[in-house]
């Protein structure tokens, strides 16, 4: 049963990592400014749907993992997607969320997500809602083939899947995809996740809608992450993983080694970002959570990702 609190709960992922080094103010807006604007009459309204706006790309994200989890589960169940799903899956997002108005966004925010090429970009002709538009196009032409040629894909339908333990878990699922380190909720939600037949192995998928992988510093860490909740939920020996990320762009596929040290690495990593992270609550007293003023939380000085930013309005009315 879901209990209203003054303040939002504390949790720690590494979404939220990235967000709080790129810009402490967004931070701020992100996960503490917007709570309970979903009120009647709630006076931080206006933050709580900016954090509801979204964009092209992530739609075209979201729609991917989502078609790509049916095909696995078609496999699965013995009753396969037809050709072309995926494919439809991409248009019918994009086409529902153009759809979404202005109006009904602000009277119903987490219900219906407006695009940032309308809210801040000037719309789909403008410089930077058609290269959006261009982009994305441009992404989803081969994401379907580029699946089905995928390694995972191909041990799934070669039946070398002994068995299935996560596909893109639902959050509200408190049984999966997080764990607990000092006494902090860690989310580690894993896109594909099974056993594999031929050497026992358990692999770790990552799906990358993005034009390339060659980050090898931040997959690392992804993974990573991802490798210490695996150890933690299911005992699973670090020797025993395999830890994979397929680009479904580029057609690009990496498989990360893991050891021991990176093991303990992780671990320093994520306690290290929760401290700093404390360090911004009142008396660093996690159970409340109550943030400091927005003032201790300092705006990036990288004018670039502001104008990306779903917050801008916020710091920049003269962009809204």
């Amino acid at each position: 049963m879901y209990i209203v609190r003054d303040y939002p709960d504390f949790s720690w992922s590494s979404s939220r990592h990235e967000l709080f080094e790129q810009c402490e103010r967004k931070y701020f807006y992100n996960y503490y400014a917007g709570h309970r604007g979903w009120e009647i009459n709630a006076p931080n309204r206006k933050v709580y749907a900016l954090k509801h706006l979204t964009n092209l790309h992530l739609v075209f994200g979201s729609a991917v993992h989502g078609a790509v989890k049916d095909v696995i589960l078609g496999v699965v169940n013995g009753k396969p997607c037809e050709e072309g799903h995926i494919d439809r899956c991409i248009t019918d997002a994009l086409r529902e969320a153009c759809r979404v108005n202005k109006k009904d966004w602000w009277m119903r925010p987490a219900k219906n997500n407006y695009l940032m090429e309308l809210a801040y970009y000037g719309g789909f002709k403008s410089p930077m809602g058609s290269s959006a538009v261009n982009t994305v196009n441009e992404k989803r032409k081969s994401i379907e083939a580029n699946f089905y040629a995928s390694k995972t894909y191909q041990e799934l339908s070669s039946g070398d899947v002994d068995e299935i333990l996560e596909v893109d878990e639902d959050l509200k699922n408190e049984n999966v995809s997080r764990f607990e380190l000092d006494g902090t909720t860690v989310f580690a939600k894993v896109d594909f996740l099974y056993r594999r037949k031929s050497d026992g192995k358990t692999i770790i998928v990552d799906w990358k809608t993005d034009r390339s992988i060659v980050d090898k510093t931040t997959h690392n860490r992804q993974l990573g992450i991802y490798a210490y909740y695996v150890n933690q939920k299911y005992g699973i020996p670090i020797e025993d993983m395999v830890l994979r990320v397929e680009g479904l762009v580029d057609q690009t596929m990496i498989e990360i080694p893991f050891s021991k040290t990176i093991f303990s690495d992780v671990e320093r990593f994520i306690v290290g970002s929760i401290e700093r992270m404390k360090s911004f609550v009142s008396d660093k007293n996690t159970s409340l959570n109550k943030p400091l003023p927005l003032s201790s939380f300092q705006a990036t000085k990288d004018k670039g990702c502001c104008k990306t930013c779903k917050f801008r309005a916020m710091c920049f009315p003269e962009w809204k």
